[in-house]
């Protein structure tokens, strides 16, 4: 995928005789092959025109939501929990974050080469999809940070939770009982 990224006014229709889509204020073209994107790079790179290049794996799908609700089942009954913040949420009221930014993993080589390690592909796998609260969705945005990346790795598992859940429980009898000594 080769997505234009600054363009001046007079070339549009150029773009458009070249096989680029507009796309959300965008200029983009997938390409069959690597041969392909980089001879059209080539010559985006003649008239100075930016651009990003990425693999077609790192874009939004449509259904990435749906493949999250089918892969990543509720911790306790219908109830997932935050990612992020470990706040119960119900099916109806949780976003589906991605854990490697789209956007980040579209500009960076190094988070696609971490994408290629992780044996993704598609940037919408599964594997890099979490439940999270609008709040934690907002907060975290675009960034990419090892804290987000273990939590939300992590919050898809049963047994974290359980362990997060039963050492804040430990905390509160711990200070409780210490509180009562005093």
């Amino acid at each position: 995928m080769v997505e234009i990224t600054s363009y001046e006014k007079k070339i549009k229709k150029h773009l458009s005789f070249l096989g680029f889509v507009r796309v959300e204020n965008k200029y983009k073209q997938e390409f069959a092959t690597k041969e392909e994107a980089d001879a059209m790079c080539n010559l985006l790179d003649t008239y100075n025109i930016s651009y990003l290049e990425y693999p077609n794996g790192i874009v939004r799908s449509n259904d990435y939501r749906k493949q999250f609700y089918q892969n990543i089942k509720p911790i306790i009954g219908s109830w997932y929990f935050c990612a992020y913040c470990g706040k119960p949420i119900k099916e109806e009221a949780l976003t589906v974050d991605h854990i490697l930014s789209i956007r980040k993993a579209q500009k960076s080589k190094f988070l696609q080469w971490i994408l290629l390690k992780m044996n993704l592909d598609d940037i919408n796998d599964s594997k890099n999809l979490c439940a999270c609260c609008k709040k934690c969705n907002q907060k975290k945005g675009q960034k990419v940070s090892a804290a987000y990346v273990v939590r939300g790795i992590l919050s898809r598992k049963r047994w974290f939770w359980i362990t997060y859940y039963l050492l804040i429980l430990i905390i509160i009898i711990w200070v409780i009982y210490n509180i009562g000594n005093i």
